[in-house]
């Protein structure tokens, strides 16, 4: 079962990226591990929150963030327009949780729901974990749009950085997240978490 999440998700907060552009710079300037620390501990809630919001449990969120984070530190060199800096870190995190979840669904034997009995399909977990509600909300909406509405309005990240996430054009991350807000404020019980 999925561990709660520890630190609530709040509609509005920018999550301190801009902080990360100064730490950022120093470390591409330095490239030396004192300049990465700051950096390291400005990414780190980010990217568990990033992990967690996808369903990793916290060791698995830890393991992934430092992942992405070894990463950053061996390759940030590389981004050409650090203004893309952002873009390119969720598609690192984006590209590790995908080949985490393909080794996953290699190493799992599955069984049909009729094995386990006539009451199995009413067995649910209802998990009581902060952003329950959200995740209600965007379940209707498609894996693209969720993925950029996710990327938008909980991560913070500008459309040109989730065009580089996502590896599509801009135009196609604007039309995403304009149809998933659609599709949300159609919802009933969408404005009732105010």
């Amino acid at each position: 079962m999925r561990e709660p999440l520890t630190e609530p998700w709040q509609p509005g907060l920018p999550d301190g990226s801009g902080e990360a552009e100064p730490l950022l710079a120093a470390f591409l300037a330095a490239g030396t591990e004192d300049s990465f620390a700051p950096l390291c501990r400005q990414l780190s809630p980010r990217m568990m929150r990033y992990f967690r919001m996808r369903g990793c449990d916290t060791a698995l969120a830890e393991e992934l963030t430092q992942d992405v984070l070894l990463t950053v530190f061996r390759h940030a060199g590389e981004v050409r327009n650090h203004s893309l800096f952002h873009g390119w870190l969720y598609r690192v995190a984006r590209n590790l949780l995908l080949q985490q979840w393909r080794r996953a669904r290699r190493g799992i034997d599955t069984i049909g729901l009729d094995t386990l009995g006539p009451n199995a399909r009413e067995m649910t977990v209802q998990p009581d974990v902060p952003g329950r509600v959200f995740k209600d909300l965007i379940a209707a909406l498609s894996p693209g749009e969720k993925e950029a509405v996710t990327l938008r309005f909980v991560e913070g990240l500008e459309y040109r950085e989730i065009a580089a996430a996502l590896d599509i054009p801009v135009g196609t991350v604007k039309w995403r997240v304009f149809s998933g807000k659609m599709k949300l404020a159609l919802q009933p019980g969408a404005g009732e978490g105010k």
